[in-house]
Parts: C-alpha cells; structure tokens; sequence
C-alpha cells in the first residue's frame, strides 16, 4: 500500500512538473513578445524623433522667411507713406516696382500654408 501512495504523489508531482514546464514555455513567449514589441516602440520613437526634428528645422526656415517678407512688407508701406506724403499714388508704377515682392509674398505665403499641412500629415501617419 505504501507503494501505491508513493506512486500516486509521484503522479502528482509529475503533473505538477508538466503544468510548470506548460507555464514556463507560455512565459518565455509572452517575454519574446514583450521584447518585440519594445524594440519596434523604440524604432518608431527615433522616426518621431526625426520627424520633430525635420518640422524644427523646417520652421525655423519659414520664420526667416516670414521675417524676410515682413521686411519686405516693411519697405512696401515706407515706399506708399512716401508716396502718400507727395499727395498721389500711381498704383501702376508701385505695382511695376514691387511686382516681384508681392508675388513672392503671395508665394510664400501659400508655401508656408503648404509646408505646415505636409508636415501634419507626416507627423500624423
């Protein structure tokens, strides 16, 4: 009888044993997983990173554009102050004179409108 009772707790044990080695195999793929998925969480941290910092840069760029343009407008309300201190404008000849900075100011400023949608889109996706 002791014998039996012996084989029946070694039954046992090995069942228990087998639940642990079931266990352990279940953990050691959830660990794998966990892995992955950090290791593709760190990847798409460094593209964000790079996308940050590319909208940065592409920033300061249209700052010194903006200040290029507000300049520009600057020197276009110095030039009609002038004109209205003579006591006429002849639009014709502003127009002529300042063609090119006003469409590069309408330029810019779609450019501008453009680039911040590009870069939203971007960082979105």
């Amino acid at each position: 009888m002791e014998q039996e009772d012996m084989e029946k707790r070694l039954g046992k044990l090995e069942d228990r044993v087998n639940i642990i080695d079931k266990n352990g195999a279940v953990m050691e793929v959830l660990v794998k997983n966990g892995q992955e998925i950090q290791d593709q969480f760190s990847g798409a941290l460094d593209k964000f990173s790079t996308v940050i910092s590319n909208v940065e840069k592409t920033l300061i760029g249209l700052q010194n554009e903006i200040k290029l343009t507000r300049d520009d407008v600057g020197t276009l309300k110095k030039t009609v102050e002038i004109i209205e201190d003579k006591g006429k404008i002849d639009w014709m000849l502003l127009i002529k004179e300042n063609l090119g900075k006003l469409i590069s100011g309408f330029i810019l400023g779609g450019g501008v409108i453009a680039g911040i949608v590009v870069l939203l889109v971007k960082v979105i996706q």
